[in-house]
């Protein structure tokens, strides 16, 4: 027998992608499985993002999240 999986996808109920909400969100929702996309930083950090970070802006740690 086949069971399935309840999942939330990154940017699940309207959460910005790769974000601690929507890591909260996922959790909250009773999610079994949610998605991030994990990154190297150049120090060795491991980083939700899909791309490779540009700028200043505040990249999550994967620590972070959990």
């Amino acid at each position: 027998m086949h069971i399935p999986y309840i999942t939330a996808h990154s940017g699940c109920e309207g959460t910005p992608d790769n974000s601690l909400e929507h890591v909260r969100t996922a959790i909250a929702s009773g999610a079994e499985a949610f998605e991030i996309d994990i990154r190297q930083a150049e120090d060795g950090t491991l980083i939700m993002t899909h791309d490779v970070p540009e700028g200043s802006d505040k990249i999550p740690t994967v620590a972070e999240a959990f």
